[in-house]
């Protein structure tokens, strides 16, 4: 089973729609992290097919306060680490925020080649397209 990481700190009712859809009816295990932290230590310990991150969420020791902002565009930031680290560079990844209206957002995810995706405007089915088809286009270019 492919397992996909959920990188938010918000624990949401609403987001758990989205992470029945991927389990329930796509099929994807979907392991969860709150912070940048868990989420690194989540990356080195089991073999991660996808990754959905939020934009913003706290910063910790992997994400440090000192070169982030709190809070803002830390999701940004760990993503970079994410794809400058030879053994995680290739990890699909796309960017599930209410920030996608954000011109900072909007182009980072523009340089980075990486999808983002309104939480507000956005059904559970459509979510599971957007994994589909990032995990095709990853194949494709293997």
């Amino acid at each position: 089973m492919e397992k996909i990481l959920w990188i938010d700190d918000d624990v949401d009712f609403a987001l758990n729609a989205f992470i029945d859809e991927l389990e329930d009816d796509a099929n994807y295990q979907v392991l969860r992290a709150q912070t940048p932290d868990k989420a690194w230590q989540m990356l080195e310990e089991k073999p991660i097919t996808a990754i959905i991150m939020d934009v913003m969420m706290p910063t910790g020791e992997i994400i440090d306060s000192k070169t982030s902002q709190q809070g803002v565009y830390t999701g940004l930031r760990l993503l970079e680490k994410i794809k400058d680290d030879p053994k995680y560079a290739k990890i699909p990844a796309l960017i599930f925020t209410s920030l996608s209206k954000d011109k900072e957002v909007k182009k980072w995810g523009k340089e980075n080649n990486v999808r983002i995706l309104l939480k507000l405007d956005i059904y559970p089915e459509e979510l599971v397209e957007a994994i589909e088809e990032l995990l095709e286009k990853k194949e494709v270019k293997t």
